[in-house]
């Protein structure tokens, strides 16, 4: 996951992870549901990743700045699935473990972010 912040001027900032793919962002400081910028991050790279031409996180002479989270057992997981209104259902991750934090956000229509935390 790379989340990425325009450090100078006032915008949203965004959120990238590979289980969605380059260029599918969501905005941490809003409701929005998930779009797509082809010209934002590229590509997730061993090292780090690439950006395109988008001013939201590449405008030139604009200070910016991101976090990178890579998936490891016992720390970071990204999953995707479908809701189905079912009480109780399990979603099932990577992480050997039970997880610490949780937050969720509904990516194909406008909704809160869900957090919890133990």
């Amino acid at each position: 996951m790379v989340w990425i912040k325009d450090r100078e001027q006032a915008r949203s900032n965004m959120l990238f992870d590979s289980d969605r793919g380059v260029g599918n962002r969501l905005y941490s400081d809003n409701t929005g549901y998930e779009d797509n910028e082809p010209t934002s991050l590229t590509s997730f790279n061993s090292n780090g990743f690439s950006l395109g031409s988008s001013v939201g996180s590449n405008q030139n002479n604009i200070n910016f700045v991101s976090w990178t989270f890579r998936e490891a057992p016992e720390f970071f997981d990204v999953v995707s699935y479908t809701g189905d209104g079912t009480s109780g259902r399990q979603i099932n991750h990577d992480l050997g473990a039970e997880p610490g934090m949780v937050i969720l956000k509904k990516t194909d229509s406008s909704s809160d972010w869900y957090v919890w935390h133990r």
